[in-house]
């Protein structure tokens, strides 16, 4: 690794260095003789490569796993930049989504942990669809049917609807009896059940 300026900061030892995933003030994910670990931006190790597989969770956290590239599902925990194990590997995928953490199991089942890696969401669901517009808002999925969730793992719109897509200025498109309408966040219908066919979330009003 070199700076901006053109300084080594790291001899050429590893195999990897993944960058592409860097921002300021992150660890560096890096590979060495096989194994993942981490370093700082001026090239202190923070996790020695001890692990098969590592990527950055967030600023403070890693995933990580044992398993063999050439295993699937893998199991993935999670570690803090002290290489203290917060999960043990027991998820197929973590994803951080501002302060929670979408997880799936292997039987393909996913659920919600707070920021503080606690289950907020049991792993039932067949899918939970992060809300890219609204960090508090989550739409469940479970035996073909939809609803709402927050991020304390509330579900404040029960598993009512045939197909639905997350709120968007504060409204929400679902399917009920092969017709699209638009709920708010009481469930109370704003725009009736009449479209049939393609609908989509507002954007800017329309």
């Amino acid at each position: 690794i070199k700076n901006k300026e053109g300084k080594k900061i790291t001899e050429p030892v590893f195999t990897s260095i993944d960058y592409f995933n860097y921002q300021e003030g992150y660890p560096i994910v890096v590979e060495k003789n096989g194994k993942y670990g981490a370093i700082n931006i001026d090239g202190t190790f923070i996790i020695q490569p001890k692990f098969k597989n590592m990527d950055n969770l967030g600023k403070d956290y890693f995933t990580f796993s044992n398993d063999s590239e050439d295993t699937y599902p893998k199991n993935y925990g999670v570690i803090d930049k002290n290489g203290n194990i917060i999960i043990k590997p027991i998820y197929n995928e973590i994803y951080a989504h501002g302060e929670v953490y979408k997880v799936e199991t292997a039987n393909s089942k996913y659920g919600l942990l707070d920021k503080n890696f606690k289950i907020v969401i049991d792993t039932i669901y067949d899918d939970i669809d992060i809300n890219y517009q609204d960090e508090n808002t989550f739409l469940l999925e479970k035996d073909g049917k939809y609803g709402f969730a927050d991020k304390s793992g509330k579900i404040f719109i029960d598993l009512l609807y045939d197909d639905a897509y997350p709120f968007s200025e504060d409204l929400a498109p679902v399917l009920k009896n092969g017709k699209w309408g638009f709920i708010d966040r009481n469930n109370n219908i704003i725009i009736d059940f009449q479209f049939i066919g393609n609908v989509s979330p507002f954007h800017n009003g329309v």
